[in-house]
C-alpha cells in the first residue's frame, strides 16, 4: 500500500523512444567527434535492446558469431549473440544483433581485441557513455528528454510497429511479463507521435541513415 501511494505521488517517467534514423544520426555525430567505440555501443544497444550497463559490461568472450566453435555442430546463429552476465531481470541472459552494418563493425572491433577474451568490448564507463550520448543528442538538435534508455524503447516500439509478435518482442527485450512488455510498447507508440522532432533534424537523420555504412 505504501509503494502504491508513493507511485501515485511520483509516477515513473516514460522516456520517448528514438526511431532508427535518429539513432544513426547520434552514432555518426559520436563517430565524427572521435568516439567511434561509443558510436558502435549506441548501435549495439539499439539493435540488441540493451540497457547501458549491459552494453558497457560486455566482454570479448561474451560475444558469439555464426562461426564460433562453442556452438553445437551444425548450429549457426546469424549475426552476433551476446551473453549478458548481469541484467536488471537476472544473470546470464541472451541478446542478439543481426543488422549487417553493426555486425561488420563488431567484427572489426573484435579483430583489434583478438587474443584477449577477458577484455571489455567497450573501454569506457556508463557515466562516460551517458554523458557523450547526451552531448550528441544536443549537438544534432534533439530534445533533452531523449536518454540512453530511449534506444531500447525505440527498438521495442519499432519491432511492435513491424507487427512482430509480442512474445518475440518480450524475448528480445528480456521482460519478465507480457503485461510489462505490452505497456512498454503501447507507451512507445504514443510517445513516438507525441514527441516532436524538428523537420530539419528529421531530414538530416534520413540522409545520414541512408549512408550509414559509408559514414562509419
Amino acid at each position: 500500500l505504501a509503494l502504491k501511494g508513493y507511485q501515485s505521488l511520483f509516477p515513473s517517467v516514460a522516456y520517448p523512444p528514438l526511431r532508427r534514423q535518429l539513432v544513426h544520426l547520434i552514432a555518426v555525430d559520436l563517430h565524427r567527434r572521435g568516439k567511434s567505440d561509443m558510436a558502435l555501443a549506441v548501435l549495439v544497444a539499439f539493435e540488441g535492446l540493451l540497457r547501458i550497463g549491459e552494453v558497457v559490461g560486455l566482454h570479448v568472450s561474451d560475444l558469439v558469431d555464426s562461426a564460433d566453435d562453442r556452438l553445437p555442430l551444425g548450429v549457426s546463429l546469424p549475426g552476433f549473440s551476446f551473453r549478458l552476465r548481469k541484467t536488471k531481470t537476472g544473470e546470464n541472459q541472451w541478446a542478439r544483433v543481426e543488422e549487417s552494418t553493426v555486425v561488420r563493425l563488431l567484427q572489426q572491433r573484435l579483430v583489434r581485441l583478438r587474443g584477449r577474451p577477458d577484455a571489455k568490448v567497450f573501454p569506457f564507463s556508463t557515466s562516460q557513455l551517458r554523458r557523450a550520448f547526451k552531448q550528441s543528442v544536443a549537438r544534432v538538435g534533439l530534445d533533452a528528454s531523449y536518454v540512453f534508455h530511449s534506444l531500447r524503447h525505440g527498438r521495442a516500439t519499432e519491432m511492435h510497429l513491424m507487427k512482430m509478435p509480442l512474445e518475440d518482442v518480450l524475448a528480445a527485450g528480456r521482460w519478465q511479463s507480457t503485461k510489462t512488455a505490452r505497456h512498454y510498447v503501447q507507451a512507445g507508440r504514443v510517445l513516438l507521435i507525441a514527441t516532436k522532432v524538428p523537420d530539419a533534424v528529421a531530414r538530416r537523420a534520413n540522409q545520414v541513415s541512408a549512408l550509414l555504412p559509408l559514414l562509419l
